[in-house]
């Protein structure tokens, strides 16, 4: 009896080891804030993201161990997040959305209409051409992948951080109650 107790325990630790991650391994940057966001491109297998202390947007192509700031030339110089979809690569600034279709390299106004939103501060795909934006003053939904938005719900006591899109192409947020954090559909 003993030995077939010890044979099971084994069996249970061996499989409980199997399935945990052993290390993780810090990367080279980028430097100079927090990272507010990062996103890994599987077109050009590069990764992006934006740093805190001037929220501009930098890509590595060696799987995060150097940085380069992307250079953009559009009127925003401060990001809030990216979102980055099967063919495009998108830059929310707090009133405007910028993306690009070749990898990084351009990034041109996507919204038509300035100031359709104000201080956007997180963005996620819903499904194809359709997503949804957080911004201090509401939620906002595009069916046309970013070139105009549609004014859904107010957003009081949101944090920027707490949107949320699952699999079955659901939005959630995080709303603070009072004391904690709750999901709401």
């Amino acid at each position: 009896m003993k030995r077939v107790l010890l044979i099971v325990i084994g069996v249970l630790v061996i499989n409980l080891t199997s399935y945990s991650q052993e290390f993780w391994e810090q990367r080279g940057g980028p430097l100079g804030g927090e990272i507010l966001d990062i996103e890994y491109d599987p077109t050009s297998g590069n990764t992006f993201a934006i740093i805190g202390n001037n929220n501009r947007p930098y890509v590595s192509s060696d799987d995060g161990v150097t940085w380069t700031e992307l250079s953009f030339s559009g009127s925003d110089d401060y990001f809030y997040d990216i979102e980055v979809t099967a063919t495009t690569i998108f830059l929310l600034a707090s009133s405007e959305l910028y993306a690009s279709t070749d990898q990084g390299v351009t990034f041109p106004k996507r919204t038509t209409t300035s100031n359709q939103f104000s201080s956007g501060s997180r963005i996620k795909q819903i499904s194809g051409a359709s997503f949804v934006l957080l911004a201090n003053s509401g939620i906002y939904t595009s069916a046309n992948s970013g070139s105009t938005w549609t004014f859904r719900s107010s957003a009081s006591n949101v944090d920027d951080n707490n949107l949320f899109v699952n699999s079955l192409q659901q939005i959630f947020i995080l709303k603070y109650n009072g004391t904690y954090n709750r999901p709401y559909k």
